[in-house]
């Protein structure tokens, strides 16, 4: 059975709480992650499930390979490869 992360936080008079350090480090949280906020109805008590929302393909590879296209004149590129294509 796999130990279980047990931490506690306080909510402010703004209604904001923190996520312990080792929370946000074992589920690899970052600033502007967004979490899912759930109410589960147990059987002596409802809970709270918090879990970090699946982040989206876009948002991962948005900026990569940026660095291939630096010093490139697009258009040109882009009409010279047009101008490839047979017709």
């Amino acid at each position: 059975m796999k130990k279980r992360l047990t931490s506690t936080t306080r909510i402010t008079s703004k209604y904001q709480t923190v996520i312990p350090a080792d929370v946000r480090r074992q589920l690899k949280l970052r600033v502007h992650d967004q979490l899912s906020w759930q109410i589960v109805e147990g059987s002596s008590a409802p809970m709270i499930m918090v879990s970090p929302q699946q982040k989206n393909v876009r948002s991962r590879v948005f900026g990569l390979g940026k660095h291939v296209w630096k010093g490139v004149n697009v258009e040109r590129y882009l009409k010279n490869l047009r101008s490839e294509w047979p017709r």
